[in-house]
């Protein structure tokens, strides 16, 4: 039986109805969400995430489902959240303007950066939505997966890792389930060098791009300094700037 506990000592509003919503576990690295999701497409669901949040540190998050404010302050407490309002690369650099909000669309990928570690939060009374909410722009595209995905390696894809970092994969990459990535098809054709990621229009932050998740290497072997406010790049014993130009 369900008993039901009124703190207020019961109003004069009567209960109508109860409606109990089935459990369903969302796993990043689960090969069955597609069907999980599909099966639920549309149903009011209990969902159960298997995945952590790395506490003050940016972490992209894509549900099949839409979390309200009040759900995002129920598990994420003061978390910032962060949507993609505008992208474009310039003279060889990744321009990202988000801004904070305190809601998400089903589908669509964002960065989240909680104040503490969280795992495997579970969201109440969500509605599942297979749909994909891409944030597209003209050079920048960020896409959002709800499965396992494998990426090749290039210096079009982008990926948030450890300490705030973009990196770029020089191998085939698996990115786990509800995540998004960076995808660049800028006209000019160029690779970024680097990225500044403009948060809730005061904040910046410059971001390096490196050739995987090891904060030491830059593609092939390259070591990184920074001197008077640059980036300067040295490859054996030569010295480039951001944009490959030798500098002395």
């Amino acid at each position: 039986f369900i008993k039901l506990v009124n703190a207020t000592q019961w109003s004069s509003a009567i209960l109508r109805s109860i409606s109990i919503a089935p459990a369903i576990t969302l796993d990043e690295e689960a090969t069955s969400i597609a069907t999980v999701i599909e099966l639920n497409d549309g149903k009011a669901v209990n969902a159960q995430l298997s995945r952590s949040f790395t506490g003050g540190m940016y972490n992209t998050i894509c549900l099949p489902f839409a979390m309200s404010a009040a759900e995002k302050s129920r598990i994420f407490g003061e978390a910032t959240l962060l949507d993609l309002d505008d992208a474009y690369v310039a003279d060889n650099i990744l321009y990202m303007n988000f801004v904070k909000v305190n809601e998400m669309e089903a589908g669509k990928p964002y960065i989240i950066s909680p104040l503490a570690n969280i795992s495997n939060p579970k969201f109440l009374g969500v509605t599942i939505d297979k749909s994909s909410n891409n944030a597209e722009f003209d050079d920048v595209d960020f896409k959002g997966t709800f499965v396992q995905t494998t990426i090749d390696a290039s210096e079009d894809n982008l990926f948030l890792g450890s300490g705030n970092t973009l990196y770029f994969p020089t191998d085939t990459k698996t990115i786990k389930g509800m995540r998004g990535w960076f995808e660049v098809h800028s006209s000019s054709g160029a690779p970024v060098r680097q990225a500044r990621i403009v948060a809730h229009g005061d904040v910046v932050t410059e971001v390096e791009l490196i050739g995987n998740d090891l904060p030491e290497t830059f593609g092939n072997k390259v070591q990184k300094l920074i001197e008077n406010g640059q980036l300067i790049l040295i490859r054996n014993g030569v010295r480039y700037n951001i944009i490959g130009v030798r500098v002395k």
